[in-house]
């Protein structure tokens, strides 16, 4: 992880952040999360890489969460700790349900299989995620990881 190159606490204020002396880090604070972000994506994509290099099976699936309302297509694994791995918020670890499916156990969080626009749709209809959503995601339904913002219309 990269040095932290401010004093903490920090605050914020239209927009910029400060350190504890009152200097104006934003610039700096912005390249620290961005770098941060790109190392937790890495290791993720390296736990994914050894998961499929012992023959472990993957899919590709689209995760919702109803709660803070955006989605994610992820390609996952039996025993994934969605919330650790890719730092989705109280995802917990992926399970295989008494039918087969692969699921999470979790309230207001799902994981959707990624077979059909038409069978998202169905998903979107029920109010699970939106027409936009469904789409970015089959349309991205080959990611590793693929963040969907929800839209205004949820």
């Amino acid at each position: 992880m990269s040095e932290k190159p401010f004093l903490f606490p920090l605050t914020m204020k239209n927009g910029k952040v400060f350190d504890s002396t009152g200097r104006d880090i934003t610039e700096a604070y912005q390249q620290f999360k961005q770098v941060e972000a790109a190392e937790k994506m890495c290791a993720a994509l390296e736990i994914l890489g050894r998961v499929k290099a012992d023959g472990q099976e993957t899919r590709r699936m689209l995760f919702v969460d109803t709660a803070y309302k955006y989605a994610a297509v992820v390609e996952t694994f039996i025993g994934d700790d969605l919330s650790e791995r890719l730092n989705l918020a109280y995802a917990g670890k992926v399970k295989v349900d008494e039918t087969g499916e692969w699921t999470l156990g979790k309230l207001n969080r799902t994981l959707l299989p990624l077979t059909s626009l038409a069978d998202l749709y169905r998903q979107a209809a029920r109010g699970y995620l939106t027409i936009q959503m469904a789409e970015q995601a089959w349309d991205h339904r080959g990611s590793s990881f693929y963040l969907i913002k929800a839209d205004q219309q949820w």
